[in-house]
């Protein structure tokens, strides 16, 4: 259980990624998720859990994108536990 840890999500506008993000949300978790094209889901995920959204495409592998969204993160969230919870979801 992560309670009160950081939680990072990816591919969480729907489905199985939202659940987790819900799931994480719920537990006092600090959420942090990305989505790519999908902004209405993804700010109904956010309205819902309390949740952030950021919208980038790391699947391709851009490094950029992945240091943009962990920089991010960091400024948000402040810190990443040791082991952050990195989910991967294809759609």
């Amino acid at each position: 259980m992560l309670s009160g840890k950081t939680a990072i999500v990816t591919g969480a506008s729907r489905g199985i990624g939202a659940a987790a993000v819900a799931a994480f949300a719920a537990r006092g978790d600090d959420v942090t998720f990305l989505y790519h094209r999908n902004h209405e889901a993804a700010q109904t995920v956010a309205r819902r859990t309390g949740a952030t959204p950021l919208c980038c495409d790391v699947a391709n592998g851009d490094v950029r994108a992945i240091k943009h969204f962990t920089d991010f993160t960091l400024a948000t969230v402040g810190s990443l536990d040791d082991l952050p919870l990195i989910m991967e979801v294809l759609a």
